[in-house]
Order: C-alpha cells, then sequence, then structure tokens
C-alpha cells in the first residue's frame, strides 16, 4: 500500500522536525517547504494528499498560499489544514471560507491532536486522486440590488447570517464542469464555521 504523502508548510526548522518525526512514525510519507513560494510549488510537484498550513511565512503569506491552490484545478482537491498561531476570529473565518479544511491554533492543539486530525481527514477519502471541483467564496453585499429580497424570500436571519451559529454566511459556487467556456455553476449558502450550508 502506497503511503499517504503530508506536505508541512512551515518556517519554524524545529516545528518542522517534530512534524517529520511524529509524521513518519505514523507511516506518513513527509514532504516539507519553508516559504509559501516553496509550498505552493511542491502542491503541485509532489501531488500531496494533505497540506499542513502555518500562515506566517516568507515570500507569501499562508492565506495567499491557500488561494493558489485552491484556485488550481490539479491542487484544488488535496485537504488543507491550518496551523497557526493566529487564534483571531477573523483569522479562523478567513482561512475557512478560502478552502480549509480545518483550522487548528498552534497554543491549544498539542501534535496527538494534529495527528488525529490528519487522519480523520484522510479517511474522508479527499484525496489527490479524486476528480473533486474548485470551490468560489463569494461575500455578498447585504444592500445592493437584490441581495435583500434574496434574504427575505428565503428566510434568511439577519441578511445571510447562520441559523445555528449567527455567523455571516457564504455563498459557494462550484462550476459544473472543469472548462474555460463553462459558465454553469451549482450554488449554496455556507457557513465555514459550522460546515452546514443553506
Amino acid at each position: 500500500m502506497n503511503k499517504k504523502k503530508v506536505l508541512v508548510i512551515e518556517d519554524d526548522k524545529s516545528m518542522q522536525g517534530i512534524y517529520k518525526t511524529k509524521l513518519q512514525q505514523e507511516g506518513y510519507e513527509v514532504i516539507q517547504a519553508l516559504d509559501g513560494e516553496e509550498g505552493v510549488k511542491k502542491s503541485k510537484t509532489e501531488k500531496p494528499d494533505l497540506i499542513i498550513l502555518d500562515l506566517i511565512l516568507p515570500k507569501i503569506d499562508g492565506f495567499e498560499v491557500l488561494k493558489k491552490i485552491k484556485a488550481n484545478k490539479k491542487t484544488s482537491g488535496i485537504s488543507v489544514i491550518i496551523l497557526s498561531n493566529l487564534g483571531q476570529k477573523e483569522d479562523l473565518e478567513k482561512g475557512l471560507a478560502l478552502g480549509a479544511d480545518d483550522y487548528l491554533i498552534k497554543a491549544m492543539h498539542p501534535i496527538t491532536d494534529v495527528l488525529l486530525k490528519i487522519r480523520k481527514q484522510l479517511q474522508k477519502g479527499k484525496t489527490k486522486n479524486e476528480k473533486t471541483m474548485p470551490h468560489y467564496c463569494i461575500d455578498i453585499k447585504e444592500s445592493i440590488l437584490d441581495a435583500p429580497k434574496l434574504a427575505s424570500d428565503f428566510n434568511f436571519k439577519g441578511l445571510f447570517n447562520c441559523p445555528t451559529c449567527g455567523k455571516k454566511m457564504f455563498l459557494q459556487l462550484i462550476p459544473k464542469e472543469l472548462s474555460k467556456n463553462n459558465r454553469k455553476f451549482s450554488a449554496s449558502f455556507i457557513c465555514y464555521r459550522c460546515k452546514k450550508s443553506s
């Protein structure tokens, strides 16, 4: 059986060493990148099954790395877990809105938690071999054109707020096919905190 491949994008060499040792002990093949540009490049060339992504990185930051990974049809299906010291609510919501599968704060999650999250994410079957369409996250301006009518007609609470947690929902677009000539999408409102759609 081929080993699952994990790309760790982290500029702290000591942390890289810890991740590599623990991941290899769990049976994963480990690829390492010390800056954002290298991370984007290796996501294409190494075709990992999952990426561990820090946000504070040299050259380009983790948010930009995530945007580039999710915008490329060859890498958009790779699972991404953000592991960062940035713990503000805005950072969490931005990371999830950009397509991360999970967001972990380093100070709150020991390596055992990270390994468990990796294992669970890979068990979901979202790997490099799947034909996963890219996702596009759109922020709807609440007072422009038909936005208020849309919110009213479909009983959104507080103009596109999640009925479960109250946080703002985003419009997620998924193309019907991977083609530059395609203009057809499936659309749904999604809360990236609850991972629920409407």
